[in-house]
């Protein structure tokens, strides 16, 4: 039985792949708030005390990140309230910025631009630098 290669895509599952091509961790965000008032961060930092300079804090490499991306349970993410957030900053895939925040405590990461989170199956690997 021959099948066309429009049936077969139309049947086949596309698994969305994250290349993450640059990575910025902010110096200072919000610990938490309700989705919309970290959205709200991300789009006018001055008016919420957020530190938009590039971390010496935190490091993760950038494919230590799309490597999470890619083996996390991903969900929708709803509005609700948010709180212990590790760190924020933002990435870039295929040209787009996302702004994002990492959940340590809860292994959680949320796409604030695409409105997705991002369950890891494993931590994050990053590093904190003493004393800061």
């Amino acid at each position: 039985m021959l099948v066309s290669l429009a049936e077969f895509l139309s049947c086949a599952s596309i698994v969305s792949v994250n290349r993450v091509e640059e990575l910025y961790i902010y110096n200072r965000f919000l610990r938490g708030g309700t989705t919309n008032n970290i959205s709200n961060a991300f789009l006018t930092p001055f008016e919420y005390f957020v530190d938009t300079s590039i971390s010496r804090q935190y490091h993760v490499k950038k494919e230590d990140l799309g490597n999470s991306l890619n083996n996390a349970k991903v969900r929708k993410h709803f509005q609700q309230k948010n709180a212990g957030i590790t760190f924020a900053g933002e990435f870039m895939e295929q040209g787009k910025k996302h702004y994002f925040a990492y959940f340590d405590e809860v292994n959680l990461i949320i796409d604030f631009t695409e409105k997705k989170n991002y369950w890891l199956k494993e931590k994050l690997q990053y590093t904190k630098l003493k004393g800061q």
